[in-house]
């Protein structure tokens, strides 16, 4: 699901008039909310995704295991956009489908937001 919402918002991004170019060290997240920002485009959850692209960096590169100083701040981070999000007691996540559910809305919300950001000619 979030791989769809990072390919519709590239998507998105490659259409404005004013092309931003990601930078090398700027997650996907923040170069989306910098490209719809110079086009004057609000992104009202830009900081509910920031909080949640934490949680697709621990199940992307950590196999979603807790497990170091890095990922527990990532947990941390990502306990911000979900309610009651906890670990097992081998520090592997526990994603509940309400967490799976909130995903969906909020990625429904950010595609009903943008629709007419791109005027076809």
């Amino acid at each position: 699901m979030w791989n769809l919402w990072e390919y519709y918002s590239r998507s998105l991004c490659g259409e404005l008039p004013n092309k931003e170019r990601q930078l090398k060290s700027e997650s996907t997240v923040n170069w989306i909310g910098r490209s719809l920002a110079s086009n004057n485009k609000p992104f009202s959850e830009l900081n509910w995704f920031v909080q949640a692209n934490s949680l697709r960096n621990l199940i992307a590169h950590n196999g979603a295991r807790i497990d170091s100083g890095r990922t527990e701040s990532q947990f941390k981070k990502a306990s911000l956009a979900f309610d009651n999000l906890d670990t097992f007691s081998d520090g592997y996540l526990t994603l509940e489908s309400s967490h799976v559910a909130e995903l969906k809305v909020k990625i429904e919300s950010f595609i009903r937001e943008t629709t007419n950001y791109i005027v076809s000619e």
